[in-house]
């Protein structure tokens, strides 16, 4: 009977829903002016763009066209933007941007400035999910530079909140944290109109704090967070706070709390209907399974994780979540569940041309594959796991030669510019000089006294040109540390190279270790690989030897302060001294960057900072 009552309920309520949106959809069509109809669009698309995607897009099409047909940009540019987040989740990232830059455009020029603040915020939400920070950077500036002229609070808060997630995604938590700040020093000055928004820059501030070890610091601003949503009775944000807590916790291993929170955010995400935060909660929860080994308790919850990604239609979780899924059943030794899990991974990310989760269920599948016994199928995925783990690592290591070389060129650049600048300025003192010694000859032919006057001139003239001898000597130590900045950079990148190699030999060497008659193909190419690195033993001392002219002995620096430092931490404050982001510094060290979030904070402990002191300034200031 209680089940027969559920579904009961959830046809009624089912009902309503689908009764107002067909009334939307009627007063929609019975509007006569495009503006009726676009202020009409707005309301459909806030209610229902993450519910009934397609309805919203219909619509949003429809009034592009409309738009189009009227000449009127603005209503072209709001279409447009409705139209991109439709792709967005598709996930279509052509299309997206397509139609993002297509509302930035014909807004940027338009009197809508709120409408213009919104795509730009939305649009660089879209370019920071794809890595382009420094794009997603300028085009929520951009919307920051006009909400200020119509001195917009919410409008400015709203892309200062964009900012300081962007910087917080590529590691730059100095720019995320004067983003934040910002953006409360705003809202401290407004009404409880903005309550919302102070609450989300509220949790944007917990997660600096987050990103950067400081766990201990997340739940205060969370919990204050927390309480304006309640007030407001926010249930979208509130969910959203409920996730962050539980991070919180999770990285304090406070799991119980974490897995209250995570289960509050779920149920909320239910109510709300929101399948999307749905599948974040199922997948935090059975993260937390897996890592305290309730593997059966965590193949259930990535069921319902898989639902609510079917119901969204997100690809990309859902490719995720099958190589989860395939982990769990590797764990309790379903062997079969685990390959079919896998293989659905590999088929999805396929098909949306995902390479690192395919290149994942690849390896994954060989490891069931070599556990059934099926040791042909398993060096068929093992080989094209390397195929696929080769081409990415080309396409990331291209990317950061890149980035080195754009450093070098601006530093050569600026190297010759101050060259340049010493150069003149010695030829002017020069000139002045040979003036004033042809002057004071001329003088010094008449008397003693003048030949008295010439000595003293031609001793502050050594002075002088003794002090051109010390610039020049300046300008060309300069040039030596600006060599050997050039040096430390491709010394960083010989780092990153070997992070390879030695991931690329352990790869080999668990080969041969599973399956033994592979020794003969595998032993030649491990001798090759050891040879050819055999030259490189050394970089690490090099990059000490570099980092050291440059930063003054600043490892010999770390160990009188603290004599227990460990070469593994001095390692990690080196590569934080040079400001090389979380992910960066983990893919050098060959470990996930929550591994370097922790080192971090245990280093901080060992240096006895206080919660309050960040870690970069400390080391920047020995």
């Amino acid at each position: 009977m209680f089940f027969v009552i559920i579904a009961i309920c959830s046809s009624i309520l089912y009902g309503q829903q689908s009764e107002e949106q067909d009334s939307l959809d009627l007063v929609f069509r019975n509007q006569k002016h495009l503006n009726n109809k676009i202020e009409t669009a707005r309301i459909i698309y806030q209610k229902y763009k993450n519910t009934e995607a397609q309805f919203v897009f219909n619509i949003s099409n429809e009034v592009l066209e409309l738009s189009k047909k009227e000449n009127y940009p603005i209503g072209e540019g709001i279409a447009s933007r409705f139209i991109a987040y439709y792709y967005r989740f598709k996930p279509n990232i052509d299309s997206s941007r397509f139609y993002f830059n297509q509302s930035f455009k014909t807004l940027e020029n338009s009197n809508a400035i709120k409408d213009f603040c919104e795509t730009t915020e939305e649009y660089a939400t879209f370019e920071c999910v794809q890595g382009n920070y420094d794009k997603a950077l300028n085009i929520a500036e951009q919307g920051f530079r006009q909400a200020s002229k119509i001195k917009s609070s919410e409008q400015m808060v709203m892309c200062l909140n964009r900012k300081a997630t962007i910087n917080m995604d590529s590691g730059n938590f100095t720019g995320a944290t004067k983003s934040n700040l910002l953006a409360l020093k705003i809202l401290d000055t407004t009404t409880l109109q903005l309550a919302k928004l102070k609450a989300i820059s509220l949790g944007h501030k917990a997660r600096i704090e987050m990103l950067r070890g400081n766990y201990e610091l997340t739940l205060q601003p969370l919990q204050e967070a927390l309480n304006l949503l309640i007030t407001l009775n926010d249930k979208q944000w509130m969910t959203v706070n409920y996730i962050e807590m539980g991070n919180a916790h999770w990285y304090l291993n406070n799991f119980n709390e974490a897995l209250i929170n995570y289960n509050k955010g779920l149920t909320l995400s239910k109510e709300l209907k929101r399948h999307d935060i749905t599948s974040i909660c199922y997948s935090n929860i059975a993260s937390i399974n897996i890592e305290q080994g309730h593997y059966k308790e965590a193949i259930e919850v990535i069921k319902k994780s898989i639902e609510a990604d079917k119901a969204i239609g997100s690809m990309i979780n859902l490719t995720i979540a099958y190589n989860m899924l395939g982990d769990a059943y590797y764990n309790t030794n379903n062997i079969k569940q685990a390959t079919k899990s896998y293989t659905n991974a590999i088929i999805l990310a396929d098909s949306i041309k995902a390479s690192d989760v395919k290149r994942d269920g690849y390896y994954n599948r060989s490891k069931a594959y070599k556990h059934s016994g099926n040791y042909r199928a398993a060096l068929s995925d093992m080989e094209a796991y390397t195929k696929l783990n080769d081409s990415i690592f080309n396409l990331e290591s291209d990317k950061q030669i890149e980035e080195l070389k754009t450093i070098y060129d601006t530093e050569k650049k600026e190297a010759a510019i101050a060259l340049q600048k010493e150069e003149i300025k010695t030829l002017n003192i020069k000139a002045k000089n040979d003036k004033l010694t042809k002057t004071l000859y001329g003088v010094g032919m008449l008397s003693f006294l003048t030949i008295s006057g010439l000595l003293y001139f031609g001793f502050k003239q050594r002075l002088k040109k003794n002090k051109i001898e010390r610039e020049k000597q300046e300008a060309i130590y300069k040039q030596e540390i600006a060599f050997k900045k050039k040096e430390l950079a491709s010394q960083t990148l010989h780092l990153v190279q070997k992070s390879t190699f030695i991931q690329e030999l352990k790869e080999n060497l668990e080969k041969i270790k599973q399956s033994p008659e592979l020794f003969k193909v595998e032993f030649r190419r491990l001798v090759m690989l050891l040879k050819k690195e055999k030259a490189e033993d050394k970089d690490w001392e090099i990059f000490k030897s570099y980092f050291s002219e440059v930063h003054n002995n600043f490892d010999n620096t770390l160990k009188s302060i603290y004599a227990d430092i460990t070469e593994k931490e001095i390692r990690l404050a080196s590569f934080l001294r040079m400001n090389l982001s979380t992910k960066e510094i983990a893919s050098m060290l060959n470990v996930l960057p929550e591994s370097v979030l922790k080192s971090k904070y245990r280093l901080k402990k060992k240096l006895n900072l206080a919660k309050q002191d960040d870690l970069n300034t400390y080391l920047n200031s020995l």
